[in-house]
């Protein structure tokens, strides 16, 4: 992925997703620990953001 690619999936998740530069910046160092294989990166990285967008949504609910 290029970088002007990667800010544009990064724009896009901030968009879908509501989080600030900083969440996803806290969300990235932690996806960076979980043992992912290279091929499946981005495409787990959007998964696993949209998953901390739901749960936050959820816990806002309650």
């Amino acid at each position: 992925m290029t970088l002007k690619e990667l800010e544009s999936f990064r724009e896009d998740l901030k968009t879908v997703t509501g989080f600030t530069d900083e969440e996803l910046a806290k969300l990235e160092t932690e996806f960076s620990k979980l043992p992912v294989f290279p091929d499946l990166g981005s495409g787990f990285y959007a998964v696993f953001v949209e998953g901390a967008a739901a749960y936050r949504n959820m816990q806002r609910e309650l």
